[in-house]
């Protein structure tokens, strides 16, 4: 390059000050310029339930919720909604439960569920979607991407800040899938309360993320003149950033649980109770593979896949050695190793002492956690 930060952000100064405060006041170095731009929130939720009695033994329920719209709008304390923290989220969400309940017999009961739940964001700045043309040289948007040409965040720091033209969150979109499969089984024989059961999820978790950096990033703070708004005005800036997005990510998996207990009534005042269960939660894979880690035995990056990614970001690229996992010896698609020892025992007792209602209860228990992350590797 052969221009300076100073020439490009001077030019752009006469048009950024036009989006400077909606307040009036003089400063003499006290906090008295503040605006409040109000919050909004708005919601519609819908749920349906219809209930069936097949036959007497057995009984059949449907559930439907729906969140349509579930909204935080925020504008930022500048004029045009400019500002920090400027938001406009939409959530919505679905749920979808089919249960079937079956008596086989006095003693037998089962419980079958089918489910499907729905959670997504749609989040962007208030002012998601106007191009701002600022005159800044090398942020290029020949497709017109929203997410690239809206206002670049500039913030004004120093022994005196004021409100800076943040773009937060630019635009974040996620949806989260989860299917699920549940029986429970129950089984009544003399003093035994027998309880069985299994529960089968699969995940999903599509992910865009622009963050707001990639339409650039400009901070002032008040070396040099004393004021971070006369840095400003002068183009002396203190830090600079872009950001290369990465590529949508569509995170997969699958958990796996099953049970058994029993609470054997030892007699009218006392209870005992032995249970077992055990969770399985296979490591996340993605779905293109887009999936990488550092190894550091060896200071390479690694790729998930037999074959390093295609678009690789060039200057990534030509710093660092990056490895597929098939070369590496990880596991190929998730880059981390199974972990089945996920068995939870339970030991309950419950004694009664007194003819009234009073009980006492004393259970043992050991449960896993499943995290994810470097340290999971091997």
């Amino acid at each position: 390059m052969n221009y300076s930060m100073s020439e490009q952000i001077q030019p752009l100064n006469a048009k950024d000050q036009s989006r400077e405060h909606k307040c009036s006041g003089q400063a003499d170095h006290q906090d008295n310029l503040y605006a409040d731009p109000g919050y909004q929130y708005n919601a519609d939720n819908y749920s349906v339930r219809v209930d069936h009695k097949i036959s007497n033994s057995n009984t059949l329920f449907a559930r439907v919720a729906i969140t349509k719209s579930n909204d935080d709008i925020i504008a930022g304390a500048l004029k045009q909604g400019y500002g920090s923290f400027n938001y406009n989220g939409h959530h919505p969400g679905a749920n979808v439960v089919l249960s079937d309940t079956h008596n086989f017999s006095p003693t037998l009961l089962n419980e079958l569920k089918i489910a499907f739940a729905r959670d997504s964001v749609d989040s962007h700045d208030i002012n998601f979607g106007k191009q701002v043309d600022l005159g800044i040289r090398g942020i290029d948007n020949p497709g017109n991407d929203p997410a690239i040409g809206g206002m670049p965040d500039f913030a004004f720091g120093g022994a005196i800040p004021f409100e800076g033209v943040g773009s937060w969150p630019n635009s974040n979109r996620d949806a989260q899938n989860t299917y699920e499969l549940i029986d429970n089984l129950s089984w009544y024989r003399g003093r035994h309360s027998f309880k069985m059961g299994v529960d089968v999820r699969r995940y999903q978790d599509n992910n865009e993320n622009k963050p707001p950096e990639l339409r650039g990033s400009y901070s002032f703070d008040d070396q040099l003149s004393g004021l971070a708004y006369a840095n400003f005005l002068l183009g002396f800036l203190t830090q600079a950033r872009r950001t290369t997005p990465r590529p949508n990510a569509y995170a997969r998996g699958w958990h796996y649980a099953f049970y058994f207990q029993d609470d054997l009534k030892i007699n009218q005042r006392v209870t005992f109770n032995v249970g077992l269960r055990y969770e399985y939660q296979t490591p996340w894979v993605e779905k293109f593979d887009r999936l990488y880690g550092f190894d550091p035995k060896t200071g390479n990056m690694i790729t998930a896949g037999t074959t390093l990614p295609t678009d690789l970001v060039p200057a990534v690229a030509s710093t660092l050695t990056i490895v597929p996992a098939s070369q590496a010896g990880y596991p190929i698609r998730s880059l981390m190793e199974n972990d089945g020892n996920n068995w939870n025992p339970r030991l309950g007792l419950a004694i009664r002492p007194f003819a009234d209602a009073t009980t006492l209860w004393s259970v043992w228990a050991l449960g896993c956690i499943t995290r994810y992350g470097p340290a999971t590797w091997r």
